[in-house]
């Protein structure tokens, strides 16, 4: 199947749902995961975060449950989320956004956390008109920031011993892409193919614990 606007290689890339909100739950209830998502306390996580997680996603710029092509009859099956949040209403000039990702724990290990940052990535500079688009990488979380690096994001910054997690301060790692260079990155690499620019990077080394 030849890749869309919604789509990618291996992946869809469909609406939030009310619906949804089990199976966020079950993304929350999973401490590594959270923690790898959520600077929040870790402390469980019961059918109320699911709203939040559900309703920020709704009310990001874009926000979608990335789900696993179905080959059968069968609903494509969930296995994370991604969001692009923001600008703010007065803050549209600078065409800036955040990323944030999370891949259920069962389907990590296999590019899909890849293959959709790099869709949402296409997404963000040919659809959004972006120019920017950043993100905050937990030091405590290596492989993402291993993913993030792979696919072009600039390490601009670190807040110093921002998070307290598992008997020690972690840095905040501060990343961003611009448009100049997603387009110098992936359109030499597409060779002027759209579709290409949207296929999974698929090594185990840089796929994140999250993603």
């Amino acid at each position: 199947m030849p890749n869309t606007v919604w789509a990618s290689d291996r992946l869809l890339y469909r609406a939030v749902e009310e619906s949804d909100e089990s199976f966020l739950e079950t993304l929350n209830s999973i401490a590594i995961d959270y923690a790898n998502s959520s600077p929040g306390l870790l402390v469980p996580q019961g059918s109320k975060s699911a709203t939040k997680t559900r309703e920020d996603l709704q009310g990001s710029l874009l926000g979608v449950i990335i789900c696993l092509k179905s080959t059968t009859a069968d609903p494509p099956t969930p296995v994370g989320f991604c969001a692009l949040t923001g600008p703010e209403a007065d803050e549209v000039h600078h065409r800036c956004a955040d990323y944030g990702i999370s891949i259920d724990s069962a389907y990590q290990g296999r590019g899909y956390g890849a293959e959709a940052t790099r869709w949402c990535l296409n997404w963000a500079f040919k659809y959004a008109n972006l120019n920017r688009v950043e993100l905050g990488a937990f030091e405590y979380n290596p492989g993402a920031v291993r993913l993030y690096e792979r696919l072009g994001f600039v390490l601009e910054g670190r807040k110093r011993k921002r998070f307290w997690y598992d008997g020690r301060y972690w840095d905040d790692l501060l990343y961003g892409m611009l448009r100049e260079d997603w387009e110098k990155r992936y359109a030499a690499e597409a060779g002027g193919d759209e579709s290409k620019t949207l296929m999974p990077v698929l090594d185990k080394a840089a796929t994140a614990t999250s993603p």
